[in-house]
């Protein structure tokens, strides 16, 4: 069941002396709050409720069928549903996740955040289902390497940065679709030539920058 939302409009804190170990604590000593129900209860360590899905094995070929609370309930007037949960109270079928069209591009909506999508495959699968393979994929560990796209007159500049430069250099992997990126698939220079490696097959270029600790590419 779902539990009623509780509203407040301040929470008053009183920091006891007994409950630090006897000392004198201030306001900016306080790293966390719990906020507790009138039976005593920690309402934050609530466990999430769960939402049936409907749909997501046709449109993103996910084989989980629940997705953690809370979610918004919406009702789309324009907007294409792709996948529905049932209401916990109603059990009526509300909007999961939708699409709209938006000027030239493609706007999604989800009616959870993403700490909602347990699975770790919903944002990839969901973005390649929507929308396609992606232009840019990062093959190399994504935590060590930082990548900013900017585009220029010339094509696209690929600044990666190192995240961890105090660590030896490591060679971070990107792969970008050409023909949807609308270029050539060309290296057009580097600030240190030796840096790059690039490769081509077919409309898919592979370029290897060993950021130490950050290198620019252009990409025409």
């Amino acid at each position: 069941p779902v539990e009623p939302p509780r509203k407040t409009l301040g929470i008053r804190v009183h920091v006891r002396a007994e409950a630090c170990g006897g000392k004198e604590r201030q306001l900016a000593d306080i790293e966390e709050i719990e906020v507790l129900g009138t039976e005593g209860r920690v309402l934050s360590h609530s466990e999430p409720y769960r939402l049936q899905a409907q749909g997501l094995d046709a449109q993103l070929g996910l084989q989980e069928t629940t997705v953690a609370g809370p979610a918004l309930v919406a009702e789309a007037t324009q907007a294409r549903v792709l996948v529905t949960f049932s209401d916990p109270k109603t059990g009526e079928a509300r909007p999961l996740l939708t699409r709209n069209t938006l000027g030239k591009g493609t706007g999604v909506w989800a009616a959870v955040g993403e700490a909602g999508l347990e699975n770790d495959e919903w944002l990839p699968k969901l973005a390649q289902a929507l929308v396609g393979p992606p232009t840019l994929e990062r093959v190399s560990d994504a935590k060590r390497h930082r990548i900013i796209l900017r585009r220029v007159a010339e094509g696209m500049l690929v600044c990666v940065v190192d995240t961890q430069p105090q660590l030896p250099a490591e060679v971070c992997e990107v792969r970008i679709d050409a023909k949807r990126a609308g270029l050539r698939g060309e290296i057009g220079g580097s600030a240190d030539a030796r840096a790059v490696v690039a490769e081509r097959d077919g409309v898919t270029l592979a370029v290897r920058v060993k950021a130490d600790p950050a290198a620019v590419v252009l990409v025409r």
